[in-house]
């Protein structure tokens, strides 16, 4: 038996956020309101931090554009960064890093 109950508070959670972020009130990063438009939120340059499903989050840098559903990041290690190819299926949060 399905639940319709999860499906409206879905529905009823999403709309206003779409209305807010359509309006411009909406308290949300920068990196939300491009996730939100389904846009690419990632920006070359900008620090973000990066959580797997295994824990261990990590701060980097990305180096490259997003293509598909890959990006370049480069991750801090001692002296030398070091550059690792991350596929976005794999990532189970990227929040912004001030």
């Amino acid at each position: 038996m399905k639940s319709r109950f999860g499906a409206a508070c879905s529905a009823a959670m999403v709309v206003p956020t779409l209305a807010r972020v359509a309006t411009g009130k909406t308290g949300l990063s920068a990196h939300e309101v491009r996730a939100a438009a389904g846009e690419h939120f990632l920006e070359v340059g900008k620090t973000d931090r990066f959580e797997f499903p295994a824990g261990n989050p990590r701060r980097g840098k990305l180096v490259e554009q997003p293509g598909d559903k890959w990006v370049t990041v480069e991750f801090p290690y001692g002296e030398k960064p070091t550059r690792s190819w991350i596929n976005l299926d794999h990532v189970v949060i990227i929040s912004e890093e001030p």
